[in-house]
């Protein structure tokens, strides 16, 4: 929008832009930021970025959903729960 209305971004722009990316854990998005900066001839101050904990990858990696219980698990599950055993060991008493 701004490129539209003849605005360029200057370094105060690209400085945000990269700080953000490396927050949020965007390194190589960032370092296409600074080579369309320096292509501009924009110049921007070298930081040192840490990442936000809270998007950190390894933090929010998608946790295994447990196994969704079937009816056999649960009649089982119900058993050894009234200490009648497992359906296994029912079907060895009654023979």
């Amino acid at each position: 929008m701004m490129k539209k209305d003849g605005y360029e971004s200057g370094s105060k722009t690209f400085d945000l832009g990269v700080w953000k990316l490396c927050v949020h854990g965007r390194a190589e998005q960032a370092d296409k930021l600074c080579k369309e900066a320096e292509e501009r001839g924009v110049t921007i101050k070298s930081t040192v970025c840490e990442v936000d904990p809270r998007f950190d990858e390894k933090k929010n990696a998608k946790k295994e959903k447990p196994k969704r219980e079937t009816l056999p698990m649960k009649i089982e599950r119900k058993r050894r729960g009234r200490g009648l055993g497992t359906q296994a060991e029912l079907c060895e008493e009654a023979e």
